[in-house]
């Protein structure tokens, strides 16, 4: 049996193509409602869709289609925040110093000289 900690990590890693189906899944979720509610006569906000739509009040039919919108925005963005703690950066003592500018501008200049002696 492995480690907990290795558990842990193979865990948190293997959960992202998870969250990831699952909020694309919430969207076919919110249109597949309006489908059951129809054919199992069930009242709910895509009975209410559609009725609507038949009757031509405008005004519902925007507030519902904002309200499904809304709806799969927040989950949206709860599955990218989910994502936010494996992309915390690493500790500052485990990455290297950042270059120095006269340090590379030296190296550049050394490359380039030895690349243009090679051409004459």
């Amino acid at each position: 049996m492995p480690d907990n900690g290795v558990c842990v990590a193979i865990f948190g890693h293997a959960l992202l193509p998870v969250i990831t189906v699952s909020g694309i899944v919430v969207g076919f979720v919110l249109g597949g409602a309006v489908a059951v509610e129809l054919a199992f006569g069930v009242p709910g906000l895509g009975t209410a869709l559609v009725k609507a739509i038949v009757e031509g009040d405008i005004v519902v039919v925007q507030n519902l289609v904002l309200l499904y919108g809304v709806i799969f925005m927040v989950v949206n963005i709860l599955v990218d925040l989910s994502y936010a703690p494996r992309r915390a950066p690493e500790p500052a003592e485990d990455r290297l110093p950042p270059p120095d500018p006269a340090a590379r501008r030296h190296q550049l200049l050394r490359v380039l000289s030895v690349g243009v002696r090679e051409l004459a």
